[in-house]
C-alpha cells in the first residue's frame, strides 16, 4: 500500500517526475525555438549548443527541488540559467565551454544533495561529524574542474583572454541592450530579478551559507585575472547559476506567501521599482550612441521591468485580502518570467549568432 501511494504521489502534478518530463519538454522546445532559424547555417559539431541549453536548465532543475517546493519554480529555475545571458553568450564564443558551464549544476549536485542522504542514513537526531567538511569538499569540485579545463584550453591555438571590465556588469540590468556592445553577459533577465531579491532573503534567513559563499567566491574568481585563467565568463556562470536557483526560491516564496509576509513583499516590489529605474538609466547609457533605436530599446526594458513589478502588485494583492490562490501566483509568475526568458533570449540568440 504505502509502495502505491509513493508511486502515485511520483506520478502526481506535485510529484518530481512530472515536473522533470514538463520541465525537459518545455526546455527541448525552448532550445529548438532559439537556434532553429540558425540550424543550417551551422558544423555539425555545434549542434552541441541546444544540448547545452537543455542539459543546463535540467541541471538546475535538479539540484533547486532540494529546497524548492513548487514544480513550476523549480522548472523555472533551471530556465533562467539553462538560457540566461551567460550560457548563451559561452555558447557563441565556444561549444567547449558550453558544455563545460552545462556541466557546472551536476558538478554540485553531489554536494546538495550526499549531506542529506548521509543524515537521513544517520538518523534525525544524529549528526555526523564530518559532514559539515565533506559538504565543503564537494562544492570545491567545480572549482577544481573549471581551473583543469581552462589550464587545458589555455593551450589550444584559440585561446583569446578576456579581463572583466566596469562596463560588463551592466549586463545584469539591461542583458539584451549590452549583447549589442559586445560586453561579457551573465546574470539573469529583468523580471527574475524581482524573485531573486525573496530568494537570497530567503537563503540568509534560512543561513544557507555555503550556497552563498560559493556564488560570492565564483564572482571574485571572475574578477581577479591570476583566478580567471582568461575566461571570467565561466566562473560568471558559476555564479548565475545558484543565482537561478535563488530565483526559483524566490518564485517558491511568492508562490506561498501568506499574511505574515506582506511587508516583505512591499519591500521587494520598492527594490525592484529601485532596480528598475536603475536599469533605464542603464539603458540609456547604451542608446546614447544609437539614438535611432533608442526610443524602442528603452520601452522594452521599461516593458520587462514593469511585467516584474505588475507580478509583484498582484501578489501583493492577493496577500492582502487574505487570498492563498496558489493555481493563479503559479501561473502568474510562469507568464511573467518566462515572457521575459522567450523575448530577450530570442534577442540576445538574434544578436549573437
Amino acid at each position: 500500500m504505502d509502495r502505491v501511494l509513493e508511486r502515485s504521489a511520483l506520478y502526481s502534478l506535485q510529484g518530481p517526475l512530472f515536473w522533470a518530463i514538463a520541465g525537459l519538454t518545455g526546455y527541448t522546445a525552448l532550445a529548438v525555438y532559439l537556434v532553429g532559424p540558425y540550424w543550417g547555417q551551422w558544423p555539425t559539431c555545434l549542434w552541441i549548443r541546444p544540448l547545452s541549453m537543455v542539459v543546463a536548465a535540467m541541471g538546475v532543475f535538479a539540484i533547486g527541488r532540494r529546497w524548492i517546493q513548487s514544480g513550476p519554480a523549480s522548472v523555472l529555475s533551471g530556465a533562467v540559467y539553462g538560457f540566461g545571458p551567460g550560457l548563451i553568450y559561452l555558447s557563441r564564443a565556444s561549444p567547449a565551454l558550453a558544455l563545460l558551464a552545462s556541466a557546472l549544476p551536476w558538478l554540485c549536485y553531489p554536494a546538495v544533495y550526499v549531506p542529506k542522504w548521509l543524515q537521513g542514513r544517520s538518523g534525525p537526531n544524529k549528526r555526523i561529524s564530518w559532514s559539515g567538511y565533506l559538504e565543503a569538499a564537494l562544492y570545491l569540485v567545480p572549482f577544481f574542474c573549471i581551473v583543469a579545463v581552462l589550464a587545458i584550453l589555455r593551450q589550444g591555438p584559440s585561446f583569446h583572454p578576456t579581463r572583466m571590465s566596469p562596463t560588463d556588469w551592466i549586463s545584469w540590468l539591461a542583458p539584451c541592450l549590452a549583447a549589442n556592445r559586445g560586453t561579457i553577459l551573465t546574470g539573469v533577465y529583468h523580471v527574475p530579478n524581482a524573485a531573486l531579491i525573496v530568494g537570497l532573503a530567503m537563503l540568509v534567513k534560512a543561513r544557507r551559507w555555503p550556497v552563498i559563499i560559493v556564488m560570492v567566491a565564483a564572482l571574485a574568481m571572475a574578477t581577479w585575472p591570476p583566478f580567471a585563467l582568461g575566461y571570467p565568463a565561466v566562473w560568471l556562470c558559476l555564479a548565475s547559476m545558484w543565482v537561478a536557483v535563488m530565483v526559483g526560491l524566490g518564485v517558491d516564496g511568492l508562490i506561498w506567501a501568506g499574511w505574515p509576509d506582506r511587508r516583505w513583499i512591499t519591500i521587494d516590489l520598492m527594490l525592484n521599482a529601485g532596480l528598475a529605474v536603475a536599469g533605464l538609466v542603464t539603458a540609456y547609457a547604451l542608446t546614447k550612441q544609437a539614438p535611432a533605436s533608442q526610443i524602442e530599446d528603452l520601452l522594452y526594458v521599461f516593458r520587462m521591468y514593469g511585467i516584474g513589478m505588475a507580478w509583484l502588485g498582484l501578489v501583493l494583492s492577493v496577500i492582502l485580502t487574505r487570498e492563498r490562490l496558489i493555481g493563479l501566483r503559479q501561473v502568474l509568475a510562469v507568464v511573467a518570467i518566462g515572457l521575459d526568458i522567450v523575448l530577450s533570449a530570442r534577442a540576445i540568440v538574434d544578436t549573437l549568432f
